[in-house]
């Protein structure tokens, strides 16, 4: 299955693109689409952002995915689904 990811503001800056497309396998889930982003993208990401050990983000992200926020990696994901990723920062 084809499912995209945009990815916004500063973590567009570290991943080096803004939309990125994964060929998954039928059923694979959030944390699926993770390791792909880990496999192709966590080397230009600083340890801040990334947990390489883990496969995850470690900063505060967002994950939308249709008409859902996206918070665990055991989430099914659906055929097309684009997965928009948002940094989430505080400032004053």
């Amino acid at each position: 299955m084809n499912v995209s990811a945009l990815f916004h503001g500063i973590l567009a800056d570290f991943v080096g693109v803004k939309t990125a497309s994964f060929e998954l396998a039928s059923g694979s889930t959030y944390g699926d689409l993770l390791t792909e982003i880990g496999k192709r993208y966590s080397q230009s990401m600083p340890e801040q952002l990334w947990d390489q050990k883990e496969n995850r983000f470690n900063a505060p992200i967002l994950a939308k995915g249709t008409d859902r926020e996206i918070e665990s990696p055991e989430i099914p994901l659906e055929e097309g689904e684009e997965i928009k990723f948002f940094l989430m920062i505080s400032g004053g």
